[in-house]
């Protein structure tokens, strides 16, 4: 196939003893052009072996026996890229940082506009250059990647506290599978919106988005009331938290609608009985995920409908399922 061959400098050289055995999906949020030149740029600190136009050109910005800065995890359990975060079990197990053993595909598009959704000529394109890989990694390392959700995953699965929405619930991972000549099957995380990320129907008109967002548009939001968590939806609920803690809290934030340290630091945990501005903020970032809340609704009080549905968002966002509404809670509501 034909390659446009754009080094980067942002690689590891070698894989740190590793052989590759995992392809991982992305989204650029950006153009073709743009996510090159950034991952050739040396201030990004980041970088994918290859990147895959809407027309179907491909770019290859990393030599397969190194490891790009596109899948990097952490062994902080604090980290949103924690590996025990991980819905895959081989990069549960590994705990090492994923770029070592990860061949990335970045794919160009906007989640906001196709949730991951790929142009005829693209999805021909990275089902050709999968081939290629596959090839390449059996002839340098004598190993075969498994045609299988283990093994040609997407970024949501890698982190998907950090990265929920990487590609996105539309990338045509089983077309691409059955082109290969492989078998679907069911895995823990199929969808980036069933196991990877929280909302449980993201990708589809959901009455509890639409009432988050109304909700957002009274305070002044702007956003489309479509009924699916998308990345204005996920800026107008961190603004909400930025709020809610500025009137329940004091905190001074800027609200900027970003998840950051400054926000990170003073969020405080909510809990059953919790009663205030944050509490409000917490129960609309629920329902912008698609959970209901209770027929209560949001009063601002932390009863029994706000805690089974933060239980349930723990649950599905790999996270402790304890009903309380702590800093990790709400980074992940946030991001």
């Amino acid at each position: 196939m034909n390659i446009t061959q754009q080094n980067s400098p942002n690689h590891w050289d070698g894989r740190k003893g590793w052989k590759p055995d995992m392809i991982v999906c992305h989204i650029t949020d950006g153009s073709y052009g743009g996510a090159v030149d950034w991952l050739c740029n040396p201030q990004s600190q980041a970088s994918a072996h290859f990147v895959v136009s809407r027309a179907g050109e491909v770019t290859q910005l990393v030599d397969l026996q190194d490891g790009a800065w596109c899948n990097g995890t952490s062994s902080t359990p604090s980290s949103a890229y924690y590996t025990d975060k991980s819905t895959l079990a081989a990069v549960r197990s590994r705990g090492v940082n994923a770029n070592y053993y990860t061949i990335s595909i970045e794919h160009e598009g906007m989640y906001s506009q196709t949730h991951g959704a790929l142009t005829e000529a693209q999805q021909a394109a990275t089902v050709a250059l999968i081939r290629y890989i596959r090839s390449e990694v059996q002839r340098i390392y004598g190993i075969t990647i498994p045609i299988d959700r283990q093994h040609i995953v997407g970024h949501c699965e890698i982190a998907p506290q950090a990265k929920p929405t990487c590609p996105g619930e539309k990338f045509p991972f089983d077309a691409i599978i059955k082109a290969l000549g492989g078998t679907v099957t069911q895995t823990a995380s199929v969808s980036v919106h069933t196991a990877a990320a929280p909302s449980p129907t993201a990708s589809s008109d959901n009455a509890n988005i639409r009432t988050a967002q109304q909700w957002y548009n009274a305070r002044g939001a702007g956003i489309a009331v479509d009924g699916i968590w998308g990345a204005a939806t996920r800026k107008a609920a961190t603004a909400s938290v930025q709020r809610g803690c500025n009137q329940a809290y004091g905190s001074g934030l800027v609200i900027d609608g970003i998840w950051g340290p400054a926000t990170a630091a003073v969020v405080r945990t909510l809990r059953s009985g919790s009663s205030n501005a944050a509490v409000y903020s917490l129960q609309a970032a629920l329902m912008a995920h698609g959970y209901s809340i209770g027929n209560s609704g949001m009063d601002g009080k932390f009863g029994a409908g706000t805690e089974q549905a933060v239980r349930a968002y723990q649950r599905v966002a790999g996270l402790t399922a304890d009903g309380l509404a702590g800093k990790a809670t709400f980074a992940a509501l946030c991001q």
